[in-house]
């Protein structure tokens, strides 16, 4: 897709989000734009995000240049629900219990790539995984379902440079390099998703977020007891 140059600014007002005909037509501009390679600003329910066909390379990488980011460094995705991470992933048991647990919310799971998965390349970087989450941002998680594809949903921010909550900071990063801009005004400085590695034999919270590290040794807690009561 040849870059605009500026971004188309939709503002996504009260009135839009409580009327099903004008947010369904948001819905579908920032889907058709994802389709031809475009990248569409979004918020989630934690910052904004920027969002790409996560199975478009060259979309990808536009999404490492606007950042300024390193290419070995890998990108999230964001998945409408487990069916769609299923088709890309390998979950094990207890990545499914946590799932079931915590999303659609702000936790994001680091689970194998399967192999010839369809992701682009550039989105795993030199990593053989791959860290998804369930927005709770219900916006958000329609526009994914719209695309039938995972995006990208690394924050909206210059790579290194602190999360970006107000809408007009994101404008003046990002204007001359983004499609689509969804602006939801200033929105409340929530952490970014908790991270947990899932890749090894033992689980490791390698950035806690909203979700607290007590949270998830609990849900990790649960999951190994029933596993016990299940095989005894």
């Amino acid at each position: 897709m040849k870059k605009n140059a500026h971004a188309k600014i939709v503002s996504l007002t009260p009135e839009v989000l409580r009327n099903r005909t004008l947010a369904s037509k948001v819905v579908m501009d920032a889907s058709d734009t994802l389709s031809v390679g475009g990248l569409v600003i979004m918020p989630t329910e934690t910052a904004y995000g920027i969002a790409a066909d996560a199975t478009n390379d060259d979309a990808v990488r536009r999404v490492f240049e606007a950042k300024q980011r390193p290419l070995e460094r890998s990108l999230p995705i964001m998945v409408s629900d487990r069916y769609m991470i299923e088709e890309y992933a390998e979950l094990s048991a207890l990545a499914r219990h946590l799932m079931h647990s915590f999303m659609p919310g702000p936790l994001s799971l680091v689970v194998p790539l399967k192999v010839n998965s369809g992701l682009a390349s550039s989105v795993s970087g030199s990593s053989n995984g791959i860290s998804f989450r369930i927005p709770g941002n219900d916006f958000a998680r329609a526009i994914v379902a719209e695309l039938g594809k995972p995006v990208t949903t690394t924050s909206a921010n210059i790579s290194g440079e602190g999360t970006l909550y107000a809408a007009d900071e994101v404008r003046a990063a990002f204007l001359e390099k983004v499609d689509l801009i969804l602006d939801q005004g200033n929105l409340a400085p929530v952490q970014p998703s908790t991270i947990v590695d899932l890749l090894g034999d033992t689980p490791k919270i390698i950035r806690q977020g909203p979700i607290s590290e007590t949270e998830v040794h609990k849900a990790i807690q649960e999951f190994r007891a029933k596993v016990v009561v299940a095989t005894a």
